[in-house]
């Protein structure tokens, strides 16, 4: 049997950011509060203002997992989801600045990954959903569980998701969860009765992202199958594809009357919902996009990426003609999507070609090897200050066997 045992490395860095990849970014609209989580288990408080470079104030670090996904409550308190299983509440307001000493209030597990997480503020509901293909719902304030939906072999065929939930979204007012799955399909659910959901097809492929629209009467969602889906939630019915993406769809966000979408080859296209006419708007990164945001208050676009730098771009300095872009998606550019054909989008100029802002990561170490040693490292990175992040690794000692 192979010996076990752990080993603990300081990494130096006089970067303030992430090591690997950042999974989401989120804003809170009363303030310049700006969130990041990622891959080496934080979550980073930011303070990001209209001009100036973005401040470091707060890393949370109680996670031992990638963070998957975060949650605004209120100012000065959010949510978040790992890896790890867990669901936390964090309390980020009442420390100084820089302090990383912060405990987070453990609502809960999922029995696998708990994957996404979205919160309703009319109505004080949290929820979660992960790869054990359950949605929980929390009440933040009391720290305790309300309801969970039942497993598949629980349930009547065809009422819950059968596979690993990806997505995650609820309205405002808490009255409407729609969620995404290996299974390719979206489902809704009413948080009242979570026996059984509302389930829409056509995606032939995971579903990476889900967004309901404030009006109440259209959902979003995007998928590895890279398209773009418009349902319309009263008919229950997909009334419009996007199908402009060569590649994996991975993110989404609204501004506006636009859908942006972030793909697997680094690109970003707004489309318009009501013609459905797309344009290349960025090419933000030359690695798969994990996520987009829009911060409000400044009309500023992040996205992040499966490396460790994120960058930011001024919606404001977009010109978006009212009628769209140019040619709509068509039945035939739809069926070659989906049969796996690649649309070039390499002679497209983007609109907005650089960014205004970055954020800077710093490299993490993945694999140790040696002779007599192969070392698979899994990080819990827990920053202490901006230049010395401590790493912590299991490794396995065995002296032949591969990582």
């Amino acid at each position: 049997m192979a010996e076990r045992g752990s080993v603990t490395l300081t990494l130096r860095s006089s970067s303030p950011g992430h090591r690997f990849g950042v999974n989401v970014v989120r804003s809170c609209p009363e303030s310049d509060q700006l969130y990041t989580a990622g891959r080496d288990g934080t979550v980073r408080c930011w303070s990001a203002g209209a001009s100036s470079q973005p401040v470091l104030k707060q890393t949370l670090d109680e996670h031992t997992e990638w963070v998957n996904g975060i949650a605004i409550i209120q100012p000065g308190v959010l949510a978040s989801c790992s890896s790890d299983r867990t669901v936390k509440v964090w309390s980020v307001s009442s420390h100084s600045p820089g302090t990383t000493q912060v405990r987070a209030d453990t609502l809960g597990h999922h029995g696998d990954y708990a994957k996404a997480i979205a919160f309703a503020p009319q109505r004080g509901l949290l929820a979660s959903a992960g790869f054990d293909c359950r949605l929980m719902l929390w009440d933040p304030q009391r720290a305790s569980p309300i309801a969970a939906s039942v497993l598949p072999a629980q349930s009547e065929v065809g009422a819950v998701h059968q596979h690993s939930i990806y997505a995650l979204d609820c309205n405002a007012e808490g009255t409407l969860l729609a969620t995404g799955s290996v299974d390719t399909d979206v489902r809704l659910w009413d948080p009242r009765d979570l026996r059984s959901s509302l389930r829409l097809q056509g995606h032939t492929d995971i579903i990476r992202s889900v967004i309901l629209c404030e009006d109440g009467r259209r959902a979003l969602s995007c998928s590895s199958d890279a398209t773009v889906r418009v349902w319309h939630l009263g008919e229950q019915r997909c009334e419009q594809v996007l199908a402009h993406h060569s590649a994996s769809v991975v993110s989404l966000c609204v501004h506006a009357s636009h859908v942006l979408s972030g793909d697997a080859r680094g690109e970003v296209r707004i489309s318009h919902l009501s013609s459905g006419t797309s344009a290349l708007l960025c090419r933000a990164s030359a690695h798969p996009i994990l996520s987009l945001h829009v911060q409000p208050a400044h009309e500023r676009l992040w996205v992040s990426s499966t490396a460790s730098t994120l960058h930011s771009w001024d919606l404001r300095k977009l010109d978006v003609p009212a009628a769209g872009f140019g040619a709509a998606s068509t039945a035939d550019t739809r069926a070659d999507t989906r049969a796996g054909a690649v649309h070039s989008s390499a002679a497209e100029v983007p609109l907005l070609r650089d960014p205004v802002m970055s954020i800077r990561g710093s490299a993490g170490i993945k694999r140790c090897a040696s002779r007599r040693m192969h070392a698979c490292m899994h990080a819990s990175l827990a920053p202490r200050d901006s230049n010395r992040d401590r790493t912590s690794f299991e490794i396995d000692l065995h002296p032949h066997r591969r990582c």
